[in-house]
């Protein structure tokens, strides 16, 4: 899959046969995922928002429902570079539910997620972290290696924070599949929160 195309993955991976293989996509995994951000970061609604790698654009819809106006979705396999038309140039909060497993190539991914951040941006995001555990009996036998789901890369906290680094960002947890990037200071919507700060 390293050399596979937008397009390749379009057709193979992310077409109409996907949710046979990842049924919360279609409903479920964005009312959940609205539920996280609306109850835990209200703050969020009070700045423009982008969901990168939106998919068919159904958590905006849920995040509209409770309140969110300055939102906007771009997905990379099914908008395109035309897709881009019409978004912000900058953006305070960047979310990236369910992302970063999905991109072949991580550090062309974090690019372009720092370059849609205005200076106090910050990028709120989803994936599951490669433990001591699943390392040593191997990434292929994780349940979360599901390369029909689109499940491709995997990341411990210090490969997230180099790549996170080469864009200036430092990388946050609250937990082993919440995470976000920052500049200089965690965004206000995340110091309420525990959380640790990896260097």
């Amino acid at each position: 899959m390293d050399a596979w195309t937008n397009q390749d993955f379009a057709t193979c991976i992310y077409n109409d046969d996907y949710d046979r293989h990842d049924p919360d996509y279609l409903g479920k995994r964005p009312r959940d995922n609205a539920e996280i951000i609306a109850g835990n970061f209200p703050e969020m609604a009070q700045a423009n928002l982008l969901d990168f790698g939106s998919g068919l654009g159904l958590l905006e819809k849920e995040l509209r429902t409770r309140g969110f106006t300055q939102i906007d979705s771009y997905d990379p396999y099914t908008s395109g570079e035309t897709g881009r038309t019409g978004l912000a140039a900058k953006y305070r909060t960047v979310v990236a539910f369910e992302v970063f497993e999905h991109h072949p190539q991580p550090h062309a991914l974090m690019a372009d997620l720092a370059a849609f951040l205005d200076d106090d941006g910050a990028i709120f995001f989803s994936t599951l972290l490669v433990s001591d555990a699943v390392a040593s009996e191997g990434i292929d036998k994780w349940w979360y290696c599901i390369p029909r789901n689109g499940h491709i890369s995997f990341f411990t906290p210090q490969s997230l924070s180099r790549i996170g680094a080469e864009q200036g960002l430092l990388l946050g947890s609250f937990n082993e599949g919440f995470h976000f990037f920052f500049r200089q200071h965690p965004p206000a919507w995340a110091v309420k929160f525990t959380h640790q700060v990896w260097s």
